[in-house]
């Protein structure tokens, strides 16, 4: 019997004629629960859980026989670049990319590599779109007034 950890980002109840609901983890992994015991997790909150499996249309399915509440699996501390080196210098439009390109993969938009090059390009756009060129000019009213 497989056990994962598992913190919770969505509980999904059943679809129409369904029978279990879905709690899906912020690593996108999936476990199906019956009503009574999916109403036990909540979100935000990390467990260890015990499941069976099952096949279904090629795919693996993880069904829940059992869990405990953990604590938040932590990541480890961000450590500033020192003096002479460190990370490089991200601007503020490939901040904004890199944000919405990473929540696209996790939320499984982006499944295969050959969309991120595309993605990335549309992204893009909106940045320019909405923010441009953040240089601002005075309007003649403000030239005015000044």
């Amino acid at each position: 019997m497989p056990t994962l950890i598992l913190t919770v980002a969505a509980i999904n109840p059943p679809k129409p004629n369904g029978k279990k609901s879905k709690i899906i983890g912020t690593n996108n992994e999936a476990v199906y629960a019956f009503p009574d015991k999916a109403a036990k997790f909540t979100t935000g909150r990390s467990y260890e859980i015990d499941c069976s499996t099952s096949d279904y249309n090629g795919k693996t399915l993880n069904h829940l026989e059992s869990f405990t509440e953990v604590e938040a699996v932590k990541a480890p501390a961000a450590t500033l670049p020192s003096q002479g080196g460190g990370s490089a210098f991200r601007t503020p439009e490939q901040m904004f990319v890199s944000e919405i390109l990473a929540a696209y993969i996790a939320a499984g938009r982006l499944e295969k590599p050959s969309m991120l090059l595309a993605a990335t390009m549309e992204v893009r756009k909106v940045w320019h779109h909405t923010f441009g060129d953040t240089t601002f000019e005075a309007s003649e009213a403000g030239r005015q007034a000044a």
